[in-house]
């Protein structure tokens, strides 16, 4: 994973993108979801995270983490400030 971790902050930066969340781990307490480590990226808009993930740029490296291992991503709208 660290050809992807080494090269995303430079992909995600130009859409306004930045580090929320960086965990090593996350403690799930209920329901089911992730396990493992947790990252969180910040955008100004929805917009610019769409515009992010579906740029060619971004296309190879994600290559890099479906290979990596079992990941899940996903776009959110409207996270209170």
């Amino acid at each position: 994973m660290r050809p992807y971790s080494e090269k995303v902050e430079s992909l995600f930066a130009p859409y306004s993108g930045r580090y929320i969340v960086r965990g090593k781990s996350a403690e799930e307490v209920e329901g089911f979801g992730s396990q493992g480590r947790m990252v969180v990226i910040e955008f100004d808009s929805l917009q610019q995270a769409q515009n992010w993930y579906n740029s060619s740029e971004y296309a190879e490296l994600r290559k890099i983490r479906w290979q990596s291992g079992n990941t899940r991503a996903m776009i959110v709208e409207g996270v209170a400030q």
